[in-house]
């Protein structure tokens, strides 16, 4: 099984990475993906882009090299479960990853951390939690996974596995997705255009596991557009109950 979409990835506009947005759509495109999500760090980790960036993304083209490009952020979850962009800047994004950093979220207890991704599950522009298999930060699998099915939030599954432990750290939370039914994305988190699409990994184990490829989102062009057209659907409901 092999993924056509990997939906988060980071560009020199977050200056701990190395690559340009042209350099990470090229490589998308010569490992096959149809499907690129470009998501620097939200502003408040301290070499983030400003949030100007985010509300210009605009600018990017809606494909480069064959490939579709998906404008967005991985948004900082900051402690109580907030984000560390504006509702007005998030609805306009094509894609919005939230995800735990130490240097902004200190290390919660168990009740804590499961409140803050509830309430970010919850959040009508989040698409998707980044990298939450985190030995710093426990939570109730049940609750989240729970949450996360409720809203038709996706569970980020990294597509390379670094150790053993992290391996380990990622069966157990697919096995726990898959008995909740929650959709998943293996993604690269790519910093460097070299490593943009390297889903093997992650995608082998969804595999080995017998995950319903019905739901890994990256897994088809079917799942992909299902996927897009359901947040345009729950976007255009939450603006207009905001309205109201």
């Amino acid at each position: 099984m092999t993924g056509i979409a990997d939906l988060h990835t980071h560009t020199i506009a977050s200056t701990h990475a190395y690559s340009t947005i042209l350099e990470n759509a090229l490589q998308a495109s010569k490992r096959g993906l149809l499907y690129l999500a470009t998501t620097d760090h939200g502003p408040a980790m301290e070499d983030a882009p400003h949030r100007w960036h985010f509300a210009n993304l605009k600018a990017i083209p809606e494909t480069l090299y064959g490939v579709r490009i998906l404008k967005g952020t991985e948004a900082n979850i900051l402690p109580g479960g907030w984000l560390d962009l504006e509702d007005n800047i998030l609805k306009e994004l094509d894609w919005v990853v939230a995800s735990i950093h130490e240097s902004m979220y200190p290390p919660e207890n168990k009740e804590r951390n499961t409140e803050a991704y509830c309430r970010i599950l919850s959040h009508p522009y989040v698409d998707m939690l980044g990298h939450i298999a985190l030995d710093a930060y426990p939570f109730d699998d049940d609750a989240v996974l729970e949450t996360a099915h409720q809203y038709s939030k996706i569970v980020e599954i990294k597509g390379i596995f670094s150790s053993s432990n992290m391996r380990q750290a990622y069966h157990k939370l697919a096995i726990s997705c898959r008995r909740h039914k929650v959709l998943v994305s293996v993604t690269s988190d790519a910093h460097f255009a070299g490593n943009v699409g390297k889903l093997e990994d992650g995608m082998s184990l969804l595999q080995e596991i017998n995950y319903p490829r019905e739901l890994i989102v990256g897994a088809s062009t079917e799942n992909m557009e299902n996927f897009l057209a359901l947040r345009k659907v729950k976007s255009l409901c939450s603006v207009q109950t905001k309205a109201n």
